[in-house]
């Protein structure tokens, strides 16, 4: 199925944000699958973006999922920070 609903130039991780930040937060059996039919493992770049670019459609989520009165939206935007805040490593400087 090709949904042209969010079609833009834009780089080609961004195409999974969305799908891994609904369909398989949780199932990391389900990111595996996907990742697999893409063909090739995400490249080092590809794997630092993807978390950074899930934060700011979460944030972006939960603008406008307020906004708008949305609480799937919002609790989508919710969940996904909640995600990574809960699996990506603490930086320490």
């Amino acid at each position: 199925m090709i949904d042209a609903e969010e079609s833009r130039l834009d780089l080609p991780v961004r195409d999974f944000v969305r799908l891994l930040q609904r369909a398989c937060l949780d199932r990391p059996d389900l990111e595996q699958a996907v990742l697999a039919c893409y063909g090739r493992p995400l490249n080092d770049t590809e794997q630092w973006l993807l978390p950074r670019l899930a934060a700011i459609s979460a944030a972006s989520a939960l603008v406008w999922g307020t906004t708008h009165g949305d609480p799937e939206i919002t609790t989508a935007g919710r969940l996904t920070l909640t995600h990574l805040t809960q699996t990506i490593p603490e930086r320490r400087t």
